[in-house]
């Protein structure tokens, strides 16, 4: 994005005409447009756990209803989610190697 259209999308927000939200990943501010990613939050929560990050608050998880709200990503957070078999690095499920 240029700085001209930065620079405009800026004024926008500040005039209440354009909106920022965070990606719940990364937690950055982006320009709506860029969040181009929705996930449920109990995904991004999963994937917290499985980097080891504590995702109880005040010991407690979120409620089910908070579990299923859909979230914003921004497209470099995309990529964790990715659900195609082209990552050769990616472990596959319920696949088990036969040895004969």
């Amino acid at each position: 994005m240029s700085s001209n259209q930065r620079d405009l999308n800026n004024d926008k927000v500040f005039q209440g005409l354009q909106k920022k939200k965070r990606c719940v990943l990364c937690l950055q501010d982006f320009f709506v447009d860029e969040l181009p990613g929705a996930i449920s939050y109990k995904s991004v929560l999963e994937l917290r756990a499985n980097w080891g990050v504590d995702i109880k608050k005040n010991g407690r998880l979120p409620s089910p209803s908070l579990l299923y709200q859909r979230v914003s990503l921004c497209i470099f957070c995309m990529q964790f989610f990715d659900t195609s078999d082209s990552d050769p690095l990616r472990p596959k499920k319920g696949k088990k190697k036969r040895s004969d």
